[in-house]
């Protein structure tokens, strides 16, 4: 899955005191791999199992400290701050043995 922030995620990156040369003005895409869907209209049911930790996983991306993360965070937030594109199928092009974090 690609997921890609919206506007109230570059809003929050922007009230942030990090000094006015880390405003946000892009912000690359994330890819994600997730487990295997056999047909897109799993992905509501996905969702409820990981929302939170993509959430948490581009807020650190921007700023480590959890304290100045918008509290408290739910899956309606996470649909306004984020747009998650799914894809059935990825193909691996490199010769080395993928990595597992």
């Amino acid at each position: 899955m690609i997921v890609r922030v919206k506007q109230p995620f570059i809003d929050w990156a922007n009230s942030l005191d990090d000094g006015p040369s880390a405003k946000l003005r892009t912000y690359e895409p994330t890819v994600m791999l997730v487990d295997e869907m056999e047909d897109p209209a799993e992905w509501p049911h996905v969702e409820k199992g990981l929302w939170g930790r993509i959430f948490e996983y581009q807020l650190a991306g921007w700023h480590r400290d959890p304290r100045d993360w918008p509290h408290p965070r739910t899956i309606s937030m996470f649909r306004e701050w984020f747009d998650v594109e799914l894809h059935l199928g990825v193909y691996d092009a490199s010769d080395d043995p993928m990595l597992e974090l």
